[in-house]
């Protein structure tokens, strides 16, 4: 009985990998399609959804080269304009673990962005097979409906989407996952808090900030727990203690810049607390779950509170759904097709297989439930569909864009110019240069002056600045303020509808003088 159930579940997972990767295959594909019709292809042999990836490229490259964490390395910051050590330590980059991931996938090649790619295909291969333990094994649902969880886990748009974009987003899922099985785990067998969950939790929030909500819940779970059995509290202690030791690096690193534990990249993004929640934001988080084409998520909404025979989904409910209020009133963020809570989407398709599950545990004909997995496969499919064609539209916007002005750059800019832009991902990775963000992402003495296009303007003149590579509409008034002062050169349009770039058009100027001065 135990050699049959070990091969039914080894089947199935590994079923499910193998389609994962025919969807990434045919992603790449459809990807290739649309780089080679009508327009160039700057990609190494496949390309990002994002210009953020790149930015974690960069990062890596620094830190396995020993120049720091760091997007520009030996840049002296203007201590009055922006409180800064005599580190070169800038916390643009709020994913050490994956950075470092990608540092050490330098090992095995020197095409980082490749690394990145792979690894973020590897762990969405991982969690279809995950869910599928959590709602067999964990939930003891029927081995149909923890099938089902696991397929439209790997059918979701926006996993797949995030699947193979280089992006520390399909690790954070996982790590959500291993982190609930860990802790449920321990919790039904009427266990203590373990070590390893610790750690997990750390590399957890090592990955996405977000995750330190999962770790709120989980230690407070735990102590609830020691509390009211009055079992495992100094095991919780030993557990919170390595906890803490395994995260402290984490903090360390915005400690070494600025002497406080807020990463810039955050207080640049609009991190902030309201007492009141962005409603705008909310309406964003429904329309990009309606999206993901999988209808367990909107069961999930009708999860009861209480179920004695699922007694532990409250843990899930409560990060799940808390997350997205939270991220309602400390950091909404509308960009990427809010890649911020994508860590939900496999919890809640858990909870949704359960609920439905649940549901139809009356007496109805196997055929019915069979029709109805059936069409909730089908209904994902559309979804799939969807992610595929997104991925390969926002690679081509970034293509067109990001990789082509690379491309530009290398052929007609020396040594002694100066570029300043408001993307500054695959340029600073793929021309190797420092470069300066007039946004104040990776160049932080920028950050203060936002309010004032004026001064961003003066201070990337004073720190020689020559070609600008902007969006003219990102920032308007920067632009009126500058035009006169510039000539333009080239503009860089996408040839997709507009999915992942700040504006349709990448314009490149000169100052005058260095035209005149060239001519």
């Amino acid at each position: 009985m135990h050699l049959k159930s070990f091969v039914k579940r080894n089947l199935a997972e590994g079923s499910l990998v193998f389609a994962g990767i025919l969807i990434l295959v045919t992603q790449f594909a459809v990807t290739k399609y649309f780089l080679n019709d009508g327009g160039a292809d700057h990609t190494q042999i496949v390309g990002a959804p994002l210009d953020d990836t790149y930015i974690h490229c960069r990062y890596a490259e620094n830190l396995r080269s020993g120049r720091g964490y760091t997007f520009n390395p030996e840049v002296n910051i203007d201590d009055s304009l922006y409180k800064m050590s005599s580190s070169k330590t800038v916390s643009a980059d709020t994913s050490p673990l994956w950075v470092a991931m990608i540092a050490v996938g330098g090992i095995f090649s020197r095409h980082l962005d490749l690394i990145a790619i792979l690894l973020s295909a590897f762990f969405y291969l991982l969690l279809a097979p995950a869910v599928f333990r959590i709602c067999r094994f964990t939930y003891m649902l029927p081995y149909s409906w923890s099938v089902v969880g696991g397929i439209i886990t790997m059918l979701c748009s926006r996993l797949i989407w995030s699947s193979a974009s280089g992006m520390e987003t399909t690790l954070a899922c996982f790590l959500t996952l291993i982190i609930f099985h860990e802790h449920l785990k321990q919790r039904q067998l009427g266990g203590v808090m373990r070590l390893r969950e610790g750690l997990f939790l750390a590399l957890g929030i090592a990955v996405r900030p977000e995750l330190m909500f999962l770790a709120f819940i989980v230690l407070m779970d735990w102590f609830i727990v020691a509390i009211r059995e009055r079992r495992g509290f100094t095991a919780l202690v030993k557990a919170k203690i390595f906890f803490l030791i395994c995260v402290a690096p984490v903090y360390m690193i915005p400690y070494f810049e600025n002497g406080g534990l807020i990463y810039h990249s955050s207080v640049v993004q609009g991190a902030r607390f309201s007492f009141l929640p962005d409603i705008g934001y909310l309406f964003f988080v429904a329309k990009t779950l309606a999206a993901s084409f999988s209808l367990p998520i909107l069961f999930a909404f009708i999860a009861p509170l209480k179920e004695k025979k699922h007694k532990d989904i409250i843990l899930l409910q409560t990060f799940g759904f808390g997350l997205l209020i939270l991220l309602a009133f400390i950091a909404p963020q509308f960009r990427h097709h809010g890649r911020y809570f994508f860590e939900v989407f496999p919890i809640l398709i858990i909870l949704g297989i359960i609920t439905i599950s649940m549901l139809l545990e009356i007496k109805i004909r196997s055929k019915v439930v069979f029709y109805m997995q059936g069409l909730l496969i089908l209904i994902a499919l559309i979804g799939t569909t969807r992610g595929v064609l997104l991925a390969a539209e926002s690679v081509t916007n970034i293509n067109d864009q990001h990789l082509a002005v690379c491309s530009w750059i290398k052929e007609n800019t020396g040594a002694s110019d100066k570029l300043a832009v408001d993307d500054v991902g695959a340029i600073g990775y793929f021309t190797k240069r420092n470069v300066i963000d007039l946004t104040g992402l990776v160049s932080p003495e920028f950050f203060p002056l936002q309010n004032d296009q004026k001064q961003v303007w003066k201070q990337a003149r004073k720190e020689g600045a020559n070609v600008f590579i902007i969006y003219t509409r990102l920032n308007p008034s920067f632009y009126q303020y500058a035009k006169d002062s510039l000539d333009f050169v080239k503009e860089f349009r996408v040839r997709l509808p507009l999915v992942a770039s700040a504006d349709t058009v990448m314009s490149v100027f000169r100052i005058k003088q260095d035209l005149h001065a060239a001519r």
